[in-house]
């Protein structure tokens, strides 16, 4: 599928090394924009081999000093970015007597939502400023919803997924509220139509942070029932219902999803929050 809206579109997209992040800067670098990736670590050998033509940064999103420097850069030298993807994101998972409960939370306050406030508040300036249109990516997760109802697939729903999901599912829901803040702002109904706002929520996606959650919950697991568990028997045994949404859903895919999601709200010029189809949400949700 084509997607019109990326030609000649400057993209900044945070945390884009691998997984969605990288999926989706290469489907809009595909689709004839211009991109900016950020890393935290040092890049995959493949990357720093293969000339993809997306220019890599390496920067740490909890850094607001940095996230305005790289910003002022691009704007001053590159002209500006049109859509900003804040990609970047952790996953800790840790039941509420865990002696890492704390620090699961600390760190994933501090990268999924101080992350992307850092990028989006001097951004928004920006846009305010120049009178310049923008898209902004915000991804959440469909824990928000699913927590916030109680709603749990397993018959281990004692301890599985919503405690251990505490600090991933209040950072997600920390920044979906903060996306709608900005979409108050920029509310058409003001008469401010210059900025339109993608919240995808992103199901279970066949990532690094999918592989580490596993690992988390086997150890959990073993921790709750003194039972051996390897990250492979709680996929395939334990709890073979997130295993299922494990091989269901691709990076390529959810960055399908993104642009699919943006180009919607770019065309009608309205904000929208969509969850990811497929896994925990109903494959046959429908959406314009």
């Amino acid at each position: 599928m084509d997607y019109d809206f990326f030609k000649g579109k400057n993209v900044l997209v945070t945390g884009a090394s691998q997984g969605i992040g990288l999926a989706f800067a290469k489907l809009a670098l595909e689709n004839g924009a211009r991109v900016w990736a950020t890393h935290l670590g040092p890049l995959p050998l493949e990357l720093e081999e293969d000339g993809t033509g997306i220019k890599f940064i390496r920067a740490d999103v909890r850094d607001t000093r940095l996230a305005s420097q790289l910003l002022e850069e691009l704007i001053s030298k590159e002209g500006g970015i049109d859509i900003l993807n804040t990609n970047a994101a952790v996953s800790y998972m840790a039941p509420r007597n865990d002696h890492c409960y704390w620090e699961a939370y600390e760190i994933s306050m501090e990268t999924n939502v101080k992350g992307v406030m850092n990028y989006t508040h001097p951004w928004l300036n920006y846009l305010r400023a120049s009178g310049r249109d923008g898209a902004l990516i915000i991804p959440s997760s469909v824990v928000v919803p699913m927590t916030q109802s109680g709603h749990s697939n397993s018959e281990h729903s004692d301890w599985f997924p919503v405690e251990s999901l505490d600090p991933y599912a209040a950072s997600k829901a920390a920044v979906q509220a903060f996306a709608g803040d900005v979409m108050r702002t920029f509310n058409p109904s003001f008469g401010n139509n210059q900025l339109v706002i993608a919240v995808p929520q992103y199901g279970a996606v066949l990532t690094h942070l999918l592989s580490f959650e596993s690992e988390q919950l086997a150890s959990q697991y073993e921790r709750r029932t003194g039972e051996s568990c390897t990250p492979e028997r709680f996929l395939h045994e334990v709890f073979p219902q997130f295993n299922a949404v494990h091989r269901n859903l691709s990076p390529e895919e959810t960055a399908d999803f993104t642009a699919r999601l943006l180009g919607s709200c770019l065309r009608d010029r309205v904000s929208r929050v969509v969850p990811q189809p497929g896994g925990i949400v109903p494959s046959d949700y429908q959406w314009q």
